[in-house]
This record gives structure tokens, C-alpha cells and sequence, in this order.
């Protein structure tokens, strides 16, 4: 069984920033605490090793899961850029999924997106849901004969609302494959 991604939490490099950033002026041990689905999780850094180690219960279990950092030269050619290393699959990755079990990047997970569950016809209608009005009481839209970025998001919702409308006009509800309806007589 697949899971759906989307629902499943998870901590970025940059959740733990402050923590690297503070490790390294200090010899001292520092840690970090937070919360996800009611799941308290402490984190631990390791400067010489170059890696987090995280502490968590789940299910009257005490875990403990060593993440290992990588570092490399950023692409802009001043500083470097770290990743972690998924302890599954050695994927470098910027984002890390936690499920209570375990830790790990998304490779590591049988997953897929909820939209690839929606069939042709929700994901037809899944941005009509996305539209807000985006007038405001006391938004200018045009200043000096000229359109503000604020009339150009009111502009761009009612050229998406116009082209939704067309589409809704023109949507034929799918063929039926599978077998023919029963007809009563």
C-alpha cells in the first residue's frame, strides 16, 4: 500500500539552522526540541561527525536515528550547501519525512502525491477550489493610468475565472469503460 506524501510530516535543513550555526561557536552539547502528530522529538548535533541524531517515542518505544550531514560547494561558486543522507537509501535531500517509525527522505517510502489519486475529472475541477476573490475594500488597482501589482492579481483571477467558466462549458463527463448500463423496461 502506497502512502500519500502530502500528509506525512516533515523537517527541512533549514528547521535546524540555528542549531548547526549555534554547535559551531560552542563546544558545549545543544539540542533541539519539537513536536509533530503529538510526537516529541529532540535532536542532537554532532559537529566533528558531521551529523544530527534524533530521540523520539513512539508507541511506548524510545528510537534513535543518526542522520548524516553532506556538504558540498554551492553551485553559485561562494559557500557551500548541506544535505542530509537519508540512512536508507544514501539519497542526498534537503527534506526529511517522519512517520513515528522511522525517518527517512521520501525514496525511502512507497509514496505517492494525492493528486495521482484524483481521477481525470477531480483533477479537471481541483483548481476551482484554489480561487480567492482577491478584491480588497481599499485596494488600488490602477495608479496614473497604469494597472499596480495589486490589479494585476485582480486582473489575473478574473482572466482565470473567465477561462474556468469557458472549460465548465465545454467539459463532456467521461465515456463509461467499464459494462453497459442496465436498462429497465
Amino acid at each position: 500500500m502506497a502512502a500519500i506524501i502530502d500528509y506525512i510530516p516533515r523537517v527541512t535543513l533549514s528547521n535546524f539552522k540555528e542549531l548547526i550555526k549555534r554547535q559551531a561557536e560552542t563546544d558545549k552539547t545543544l539540542f533541539s526540541r519539537f513536536t509533530l502528530k503529538n510526537i516529541q522529538y529532540t535532536v542532537m548535533m554532532s559537529i566533528e561527525e558531521q551529523e544530527l541524531i534524533f530521540f523520539w517515542e513512539y508507541q511506548g518505544r524510545r528510537n534513535q536515528k543518526t542522520i548524516k550531514l553532506h556538504t558540498e560547494p554551492s553551485n553559485l561558486g561562494n559557500g557551500s550547501v548541506q544535505y542530509f543522507l537519508c540512512p536508507y537509501t544514501s539519497h542526498k535531500c534537503r527534506k526529511l519525512f517522519l512517520d513515528g517509525k522511522t525517518i527517512a527522505s521520501r525514496y525511502a517510502f512507497s509514496h505517492i502525491y494525492s493528486i495521482q489519486k484524483e481521477s481525470r475529472s477531480g483533477r479537471f475541477f481541483y483548481g476551482f477550489g484554489r480561487l480567492e476573490y482577491p478584491v480588497r475594500r481599499y485596494g488600488k488597482q490602477f495608479y496614473r493610468g497604469k494597472t499596480t501589482p495589486y490589479g494585476h492579481k485582480v486582473w489575473t483571477y478574473h482572466k482565470k475565472l473567465e477561462k474556468y467558466n469557458r472549460q465548465l462549458d465545454e467539459y463532456i463527463l467521461p465515456a463509461s469503460r467499464g459494462r453497459k448500463p442496465l436498462v429497465i423496461k
